[in-house]
């Protein structure tokens, strides 16, 4: 071998084997730097790699087989635990990393709520009074929050509850009790706290023959409108992002998100009073001002006048002269938008009033500030905008 491997080189190509060698070293250097470890027990992968999303940082994340195996998954991100994880009283687990991120000790969360309650107030004193002295809030694990939800007749609406209002009554003085998943990360705590809050404010302010119309969809739809201003004021973006994805209110909180950037939150507490339908519509969201005349109070000389009473409106929507892109509630996998008073989801086509026709149209994109529509009978392109503030 020498004497062959000699005469090799003799023949002027050395050079070669060089290469050779330094390619053979440079490959397996990209082999060692392509190398992927588990993000669970953090060992080389060698055989086979799974992908998981991390439910938290909403990424890829890389497994190796037998930590795609282990029995328990990690409640927040979802990827599966090996050690140093902590169990929680209703079997729940949460990872090492995500641990320090969740409100596990009551009195931090009635800390948080306690704040939370204040912000909204000042958010929201224009037009509403939300409960002060009649409130306690509690944490409760999941297992005690599922019986309760199926104990008021709630088990029907989400199998996977955050939060829970019960109503007692106490020495004759209307209580609510406020329970919230524990374990979740305060932006969780807080926007969960805003929606059972705006519950014990529907109890206390809608009228009993409207609560016995309005649609239980359109009860967690303005729950979540108030968590949705809220976590806008207060800069949540995930809690906002989450709330969006949320299917819980069935698509309600879209358009009261909708109808609040149209016709503000003042039309939408009258509406929730005293409005005529069950729920917002998707294809008429000027309905909105459509109100029940509210029976009349006698009143003596002297007493104040019941804030419940709702003075009607019935004020019919203005017809436009041309189309006119009104409002956009942004969502990458669901965004909304109001043409001429008619909301549209991306891809969907209505008629819509024009002056003293009616319009097909389609609307093909939305986008943060704009939308692409088409006409229907023409097939003409037009791209509306937002008005300038």
């Amino acid at each position: 071998m020498t004497a062959g491997l000699s005469g090799f080189q003799k023949r002027g190509t050395g050079c070669h084997l060089t290469w050779l060698l330094f390619l053979v070293f440079f490959v397996g250097q990209m082999g060692v730097a392509a190398a992927e470890y588990c993000a669970v027990c953090k060992r080389e992968i060698r055989v086979t790699l799974y992908t998981w999303e991390d439910k938290v940082t909403h990424t890829k994340r890389f497994l190796c087989a037998d930590c795609v195996e282990l029995p328990g998954n990690c409640y927040l991100c979802s990827l599966p635990v090996l050690k140093d994880f902590t169990t929680l009283p209703d079997g729940r687990v949460i990872c090492k990393r995500d641990v320090s991120a969740v409100i596990l000790d009551d009195t931090q969360a009635a800390q948080i709520c306690a704040k939370v309650k204040e912000d909204l107030d000042r958010q929201f004193s224009r037009f509403l009074a939300l409960p002060d002295t009649n409130v306690t809030i509690q944490l409760m694990d999941r297992v005690k929050l599922q019986e309760l939800f199926m104990i008021i007749g709630k088990d029907y609406r989400c199998p996977n509850a955050v939060g829970c209002t019960e109503t007692k009554t106490n020495n004759s003085q209307r209580v609510f009790e406020i329970s919230i998943l524990s374990g979740q990360p305060q932006e969780e705590v807080m926007t969960t706290c805003v929606h059972e809050f705006a519950h014990t404010w529907i109890i206390e302010n809608v009228p009993p023959a409207r609560a016995r119309t309005i649609g239980k969809d359109a009860v967690e739809g303005f729950c979540e409108l108030l968590s949705y201003l809220f976590a806008e004021q207060q800069g949540l973006a995930t809690g906002k992002s989450n709330l969006l994805a949320n299917p819980y209110s069935r698509g309600q909180v879209h358009l009261f998100i909708a109808a609040n950037r149209q016709y503000g939150f003042a039309d939408i507490v009258d509406w929730m009073k005293s409005g005529e339908d069950p729920l917002l519509v998707r294809e008429d969201l000027g309905r909105l001002r459509r109100l029940e005349e509210l029976p009349k109070t006698k009143t003596t000389p002297g007493t104040k006048p019941n804030p419940n009473v709702v003075t009607p409106t019935n004020l019919p929507p203005r017809l436009l002269a041309k189309l006119a892109l009104q409002g956009i509630t942004w969502s990458k996998t669901q965004p909304m938008a109001i043409i001429n008073y008619h909301t549209f989801g991306t891809m969907e086509q209505a008629s819509v009033r024009l002056a003293s026709t009616n319009q097909q149209i389609r609307c093909l994109e939305i986008r943060t500030n704009s939308v692409l529509i088409q006409f229907e009978d023409s097939g003409v392109k037009q791209e509306l905008f937002l008005p300038e503030q």
